[in-house]
């Protein structure tokens, strides 16, 4: 798939903003959706949930097989932003849930021996693709299934000048 038929096929998605997603949400259940969008902040929150707590099927084992235990992020990633196309937009606090992310935490955190180190990295890496000009930012939402709290799945990037497909 071309990336110009990638961009009409994301367009599709794309609301006005938020605040319109909140409306669609009341209105038919939308649950996800693509906003336009510029970045206040990128940061890092302690992280709220216990999974052994939470979630005791984590420690049943497996017969017959070894498995490797999963890593509770350690951390939750967050982005403050604005939507691009609502200038009365008051600003919008998201989880940034994309599974990259805490990958790049992880390797950062591997690479700079601290979380501290790691999260500095990625702010540094979020605000170079937010800063980059020649770059529309989108945010890929989606609300939890029984929540409409909004998180951020995905960010794209995509060319200001990208041609407009023909069919």
């Amino acid at each position: 798939m071309s990336i110009s038929s990638y961009i009409s096929f994301l367009e599709k998605a794309i609301s006005q903003d938020r605040e319109t997603l909140d409306k669609l949400y009341r209105k038919d259940w939308t649950s996800i959706g693509i906003v336009q969008i510029e970045l206040i902040d990128f940061y890092a929150a302690p992280q709220r949930k216990d999974w052994e707590k939470d979630k005791s099927y984590i420690k049943q084992f497996l017969l017959y097989t070894d498995r490797k235990p999963l890593e509770q992020r350690p951390i939750e990633l967050r982005l403050k932003f604005k939507c691009k196309n609502n200038p009365s937009c008051k600003t919008h606090d998201s989880s940034l849930i994309g599974w990259e992310y805490m990958e790049a935490f992880r390797k950062f955190r591997k690479e700079y021996g601290s979380g501290e180190g790691a999260i500095i990295a990625l702010k540094h890496a979020i605000h170079s693709r937010f800063n980059d000009k020649r770059r529309n930012a989108y945010a890929l939402l989606g609300t939890h299934s029984r929540y409409p709290s909004w998180m951020v799945a995905e960010l794209y990037f995509i060319e200001k000048d990208l041609p407009k497909r023909l069919f």
